[in-house]
């Protein structure tokens, strides 16, 4: 086996085992690092998708029967500028903590149950690009 195809091979059971501690923390770690980033930069336009939908909520709740009330509705970049100018910048990120929270647990547990899969597969299957039915 050529050291590229090292590099590009599934692990297998012998990795799991030998050094594979070490390898599994680094990708756990790693993969936190990488969900927790993602989070921090979407956090701010799920806030915004929030805004947008209570919006039409509040203006469906003013009514007194239910009908539609006619008011201006804003728009993202309107509903942006806004919490930033009266809430402040740093707002755009209040509850970030509980979904990172969330990440961490729900992805910890499928990390792990991928990792698992990946080494009971054959060694042979990193290189088949389809599985037999």
């Amino acid at each position: 086996m050529s050291e590229q195809e090292k590099q590009l091979s599934l692990p297998t059971e012998t990795d799991a085992n030998v050094g594979g501690a070490k390898v599994l923390v680094t990708k756990l770690v790693l993969s936190a690092a990488a969900a927790s980033v993602a989070e921090t930069a979407t956090f701010p336009l799920d806030l915004f998708k929030t805004r947008l939908q209570l919006q039409g909520e509040v203006a469906l709740s003013k009514s007194p029967h239910g009908e539609a009330v006619a008011t201006k509705q804003k728009g993202l970049f309107s509903i942006a500028r806004g919490i930033v100018v009266d809430e402040g910048f740093f707002k755009l990120w209040k509850g970030l903590s509980p979904a990172l929270y969330r990440h961490f647990s729900k992805y910890y547990f499928l990390f792990l149950q991928n990792f698992q899969i990946l080494t009971s597969l054959p060694p042979h299957t990193a290189y088949d690009y389809h599985m037999p039915v």
